[in-house]
């Protein structure tokens, strides 16, 4: 884990209240911590950093975490999204150029953080510039992936062709996405493990209809968002689901659901009449997304993206 991200870490069981993380460090290399403990002096909970990768998961406080993130540890879901994130790298027909219209619309200055991350291309988009960009996801074997490729730079994995044959692939990233600022945290998207106010851009892609809580997802992002200078994308399917939220808790697609109607909708309202500080709403839209299970079944999905500003941001700058 990059050492400078250290001053922005707090305890994520602590919260609403911010309480900064003690470091107990074995092992540094550079500027990387490799081995640690990062302790929480308040309630004592303690976050292990091993072989580089920070576990900020809120868990049983001695280090240890019960939880995880279910089928996203699964071999073939690591197939799935390093195509779906890398595919347009090495011009694959089916692919599509997601990343990259994300990307541009958080084009800017300032340190930047990628919610649900998976294995990291909009945050090593963002850290192309040469500012830090963060990838947060709670499942380990995405944030391995994806920080192994950042610092190795290319990437040899297995896709899935049909049942359980598999066909080797690799992927080299392009110079402007190598030596980015980055780093990816294992940890959860509701209890987010940093100050208020640290990132000047934020985004959360496909994420908030597959959390338990996405309004308190959406209040989370806002607090770590600079209250005076920031950008703000939330890109979402809204493909509400009891699997993954109480129907109570949908932001959209029921009329049980505490905000009835369309899930952009409800996003657009809850950034610019709820949050405080208030967010611009700058632009809407949607942008077409491919998922490739195997060789023989491709899933397009459709992302409804608001773009939202504060500060300097509501200007155009």
């Amino acid at each position: 884990m990059l050492c400078r991200l250290l001053p922005a870490l707090i305890c994520p069981c602590c919260l609403p209240q911010e309480v900064s993380l003690q470091d107990h460090v074995r092992l540094r290399e550079g500027g990387d911590l490799i081995d640690a403990d990062l302790v929480c002096p308040q309630c004592h909970a303690l976050y292990p950093v091993r072989d580089g990768v920070a576990d900020l998961l809120p868990g049983t406080g001695d280090g240890s975490n019960p939880g995880g993130a279910g089928d996203y540890e699964q071999e073939e879901m690591l197939s799935t999204y390093l195509w779906g994130h890398y595919a347009d790298l090495w011009q694959d027909p089916q692919a599509s150029e997601a990343y990259t219209r994300w990307a541009q619309l958080l084009d800017g200055p300032g340190p930047a953080l990628d919610l649900g991350c998976a294995v990291g291309r909009l945050a090593l988009e963002m850290g192309g510039g040469g500012e830090l960009s963060v990838g947060l996801d709670r499942s380990r074997s995405f944030i391995c992936t994806a920080r192994k490729l950042a610092r190795r730079r290319q990437l040899s994995f297995s896709l899935v062709e049909e049942g359980r044959y598999h066909a080797p692939c690799s992927l080299s990233l392009p110079p402007r996405l190598q030596g980015a600022q980055v780093e990816f945290i294992v940890a959860d998207a509701l209890a987010l493990p940093f100050v208020r106010g640290y990132f000047s851009r934020v985004a959360s892609l496909n994420l908030l209809d597959k959390l338990p809580d996405p309004r308190r997802h959406l209040f989370e992002a806002c607090r770590v968002a600079h209250p005076h200078r920031a950008r703000m994308l939330i890109s979402d399917p809204y493909s509400w689901s009891t699997r993954f939220a109480d129907e109570k808790k949908w932001l959209g697609g029921s009329e049980l659901a505490a905000y009835p109607g369309r899930g952009a909708d409800n996003v657009a309202h809850i950034l610019e009449r709820e949050s405080d500080p208030a967010w611009h709403i700058r632009q809407r839209g949607t942008v077409d997304w491919t998922l490739r299970r195997h060789a023989n079944l491709f899933e397009r999905i459709q992302s409804l993206f608001v773009l939202a500003t504060r500060g300097k941001g509501d200007a155009g700058d």
